[in-house]
């Protein structure tokens, strides 16, 4: 299948989807892979592909078929943990024999050497290399929309932002975390702005204050309370995971959270998959295609 873009009417929408722990978020993925979609994972997770597997093991009772479904399904795993026990114990010293405040003046941060998870992250959505067999996938902006590019989760990929701009100090000023923020910006803006495939970032939540109405309410967890808001705009589908007893579902119209519903309709209790989201695109792209002339008739 080819899988690099080439002539797009409309690119395929980017999707937001947050919820606490344990709602389903990867689990939901796999509904990606019966749409027919090539799935590349970029995992700040060790678990995520094994979800994304046994979700089809489960789901997909046919062996030849999961076989089928799996073939679509590649992953890059990258840790947003130092790589080595050295830095954890530099940390700890540091913290153990100075003051905050000569903490809070370190310029070089703690460990920074060993931080480069973030820049991998970059290599990685610059060219992706598949875990599962090594394949060289290409530039993850320059899949086609017989692609779905995930990130799971967003966690990690603030944790490689801070690590990258301080390393494992604890106490970071405050333009460090304007650096740290930006650094987020920066990535999702341009995935959810060049990605020719399916653009889906899995998130937790957080209840933060917004600053215009003074109200708190659930929304994307990341760096400072500032970053959180910008980000939801930047996505065609801010979508909510609930879980309740053994319930799963999406909602796109929960009181107090974060919520956009561009391709989904305004609703709590939406089936998590994302087959109507798939298949909304691909009707607006039938759609805004021409119709091919019949032979002899005049144009």
């Amino acid at each position: 299948m080819n899988t690099v873009a080439q002539t797009m009417i409309l690119n395929p929408p980017s999707n937001l989807l947050i919820g606490p722990a344990g709602t389903g978020k990867t689990w939901s993925i796999f509904t990606l892979l019966k749409c027919g979609l090539e799935v590349r994972m970029l995992a700040t997770e060790h678990s995520a592909p094994n979800r994304v597997i046994e979700a089809v093991r489960k789901n997909v009772p046919d062996v030849k078929a999961q076989e089928e479904m799996l073939s679509r399904f590649d992953w890059k795993f990258i840790s947003p943990a130092p790589p080595k026990w050295q830095a954890l114990m530099d940390s700890a010293d540091m913290i153990n024999r100075l003051s905050l405040e000569d903490i809070a003046k370190q310029r070089t941060g703690v460990a920074k050497g060993d931080a480069k998870q973030w820049i991998e992250l970059l290599n990685t959505c610059a060219e992706f290399h598949s875990d599962k067999d090594g394949q060289i996938l290409g530039d993850v902006t320059e899949w086609g929309s017989d692609c779905a590019f995930v990130i799971d989760g967003l966690t990690g990929v603030n944790t490689m932002s801070r690590n990258l701009t301080v390393g494992l100090k604890p106490n970071p000023a405050p333009g460090e975390w304007g650096v740290m923020q930006g650094n987020i910006l920066t990535l999702i803006n341009k995935l959810a702005s060049d990605c020719k495939c399916f653009f889906v970032c899995i998130a937790h939540v957080e209840r933060e204050t917004n600053e215009i109405t003074g109200v708190g309410q659930v929304t994307v967890s990341t760096i400072g309370a500032k970053l959180a808001p910008k980000l939801p705009p930047l996505f065609t589908n801010v979508i909510y995971a609930i879980r309740e007893k053994d319930q799963f579902r999406w909602s796109t119209a929960a009181l107090g959270v974060d919520t956009k519903a561009g391709d989904l309709p305004i609703a709590d209790n939406i089936s998590p998959d994302f087959t109507p989201i798939v298949e909304s695109y691909r009707a607006r792209v039938k759609a805004a295609t021409p119709a091919a002339p019949v032979p002899g008739t005049q144009p």
